[in-house]
């Protein structure tokens, strides 16, 4: 079942993108097109360890971040979980990563030491990198490195969708992941646990069979909202203004909207809207190793999925963003649950595809 909770938690996030507009610090001494927004985070699976490892990072302000190191237990090499956390403080005016302050998390023997001075080192090495790289578009820039930490000689990817680093993975020259994004996200409160509870993405639980069923002889209508329009099958119902329900919601949900910026702020808008549109909610996490993203002339299509471990329950999240002039822009998100989407692809990508 769809969460309509899950739904208007995204599309708030996704606005955000209002307010976030124009290029400021945020790491020591590097400027990025897009903003950290306070509670940004990202997190990567670290194939250098011998057991499955994940390593996150996550930005409050300018002087103030965390570092976290999950790994999770291994019955039959007898390694208990692991969970620890670094909380940081830095000279944000100083030209390189100075840490001012620490407090630690989930340090239980000296074994743990280690682990804790190479997210130290982790941390300021991909800063100095960051430092040096010249990264302005949410596409991909490729940079050779050497990096002692992953043995040598190194390809890294970057691109603006990822927070902090704009650091997408590092591979080896044989092409093997050594750091992946396995996923991004912005803390909804303060209340919001998704930091400090996320535990890897791997063999996802499949959802339950789909009870939907597409009404083939549905005839079809076109729905419209402050002048932008989509088609949808006539067994979509209204349930605002602006959105509209597949079989009460339960199945599907659909909004469209209008943007408007000012023109001052439509240089970074766009990249930083598509880094939104592909970030965590609260209690929900994109696999971002399963995100699509295509441009074609004026219009960008999105296509995440979104995992819920507390229900292990996966979401298939579809956005189709419209440049109607230089400072407006169509919007238009529908959710569903995969095995739904994975069912229907056809049916819900006909809908998107209508758009106008």
């Amino acid at each position: 079942m769809v969460s309509k909770s899950f739904f208007a938690k995204k599309l708030s996030i996704v606005l955000l993108a209002f307010i976030v507009t124009t290029a400021l610090y945020a790491l020591p001494a590097v400027v990025s097109p897009i903003a950290d927004t306070s509670g940004e985070y990202v997190f990567y699976r670290d194939n250098t360890f011998t057991r499955p490892s994940y390593i996150g990072f996550i930005y409050y302000d300018d002087a103030t971040y965390a570092v976290r190191y999950y790994a999770p237990a291994v019955a039959e090499q007898f390694l208990p979980e692991k969970d620890i956390t670094l909380y940081l403080t830095v000279n944000k005016d100083s030209a390189h990563l100075e840490f001012t302050g620490e407090t630690m998390k989930g340090v239980v023997s000296d074994a743990d030491t280690d682990v804790v001075n190479y997210m130290h080192d982790l941390f300021y090495e991909l800063t100095a990198r960051r430092q040096k790289a010249t990264i302005t578009s949410w596409q991909d820039t490729v940079i050779n490195d050497d990096f002692a930490q992953f043995g040598g000689t190194v390809k890294m990817t970057y691109t603006t969708l990822i927070p902090l680093f704009n650091l997408y993975s590092i591979s080896a020259p044989d092409g093997k992941l050594l750091l992946q994004t396995q996923t991004t996200g912005l803390l909804s409160n303060s209340d919001d646990k998704n930091f400090t509870s996320f535990k890897g993405l791997d063999n996802l639980k499949k959802n339950s069979s789909s009870t939907f069923a597409v009404n083939e002889k549905a005839k079809t209508k076109t729905v419209t909202c402050d002048g932008i329009k989509i088609s949808l099958p006539e067994e979509w119902t209204q349930a605002a203004d602006n959105v509209w329900y597949l079989d009460d919601g339960n199945t599907a949900i659909l909004s469209i909207d209008k943007i408007t910026i000012g023109a001052e702020d439509a240089t970074n808008f766009y990249a930083t809207l598509l880094r939104k549109a592909c970030e965590s909610v609260e209690d929900s996490f994109v696999v971002w190793q399963r995100n699509l993203i295509s441009v074609n002339k004026k219009i960008t299509k999105i296509a995440n999925v979104y995992y819920q471990p507390s229900i292990g329950f996966s979401s298939r999240d579809l956005i189709v963003i419209k440049k109607l002039n230089n400072t407006t822009f169509g919007f238009y998100k529908l959710t569903t649950n995969e095995t739904t989407y994975e069912k229907y692809t056809k049916y819900f990508e006909k809908i998107m595809d209508s758009a106008k």
